[in-house]
């Protein structure tokens, strides 16, 4: 069994307008990064078998900060050998909703396919479930880049997405709740999932009389000390991960 060991951050991109007599112009410099713009998350993991095919499910539930950033996912595979997709429309169906939150959820349409206004009526929650145009068939709103054994995938524009539902004010009226978190949800599959598999057999007693197989699943997310060495040559990515204020595995 191979450990499948993530990681998740995010970092900021703040954009600082610099004036002259003459004109003023948008610029964005290293020097302007402010660390800690997102530093805490829900994340639900779900692995799953499809079609013969392991797959893991990584959702990801945060507040929105105030200014333009990026998120980063350390996959654990070399680019080519793995596929990456948004499934969080797959959430829109109402009891896959309530199922995945444990909770009755009032949903409304922003009258285009790829996001839902949901607000959860135990915790009186509202947020944003967003689906990115992510799939193998389309041209991809992402960037990835090698980092050690793994790949990082970095996603930008979420700022922009999100207030652009925002300015349906129809749905934010009628709710009496502005939204100020987003949801997503993306689809890892490939053969390194599956070696992070392994059934063990337990025997029961001589009395019982039969033997049952247990599934183990090796996961762990931003867990530094299981992390390649690659990581350590920028210490600075350590400060930059999400504080979990839920890990739900179902």
């Amino acid at each position: 069994m191979k450990g499948l060991d993530f990681a998740l951050w995010f970092e900021p991109v703040l954009t600082v307008r610099k004036k002259t007599k003459f004109y003023s112009n948008l610029l964005t410099r290293k020097s302007d990064l402010r660390p800690g713009v997102v530093d805490k998350a829900t994340v639900h993991i779900n692995a799953w078998k499809i079609s013969n095919e392991d797959t893991l499910d990584l959702g990801i539930l945060f507040e929105v900060p105030d200014s333009q950033f990026t998120i980063n996912l350390y996959v654990p595979e070399k680019l080519g050998s793995f596929k990456f997709e948004s499934i969080a429309s797959k959430l829109f169906e109402k009891n896959i909703l309530w199922s995945f939150f444990n909770d009755v959820a009032e949903k409304a349409s922003f009258g285009c396919s790829d996001s839902l206004f949901v607000r959860l009526k135990k915790d009186n929650e509202s947020f944003i479930i967003l689906d990115l145009p992510i799939h193998n068939d389309t041209k991809l709103p992402y960037s990835t880049e090698n980092f050690g054994p793994g790949t990082i995938i970095k996603i930008p524009k979420l700022y922009e997405r999100f207030n652009a539902r925002l300015k349906n004010s129809e749905i934010i009226r009628l709710s009496g709740h502005t939204p100020k978190k987003i949801y997503l949800r993306f689809r890892i599959s490939g053969e390194f999932i599956k070696k992070s598999f392994t059934n063990r057999m337990e025997k029961s007693s001589v009395v019982e009389n039969f033997t049952s197989i247990i599934t183990l699943f090796d996961f762990s997310l931003n867990r530094v000390r299981r992390l390649p060495e690659v990581f350590y040559s920028d210490g600075s990515i350590f400060d930059k991960f999400l504080e979990l204020e839920r890990l739900d595995f179902f």
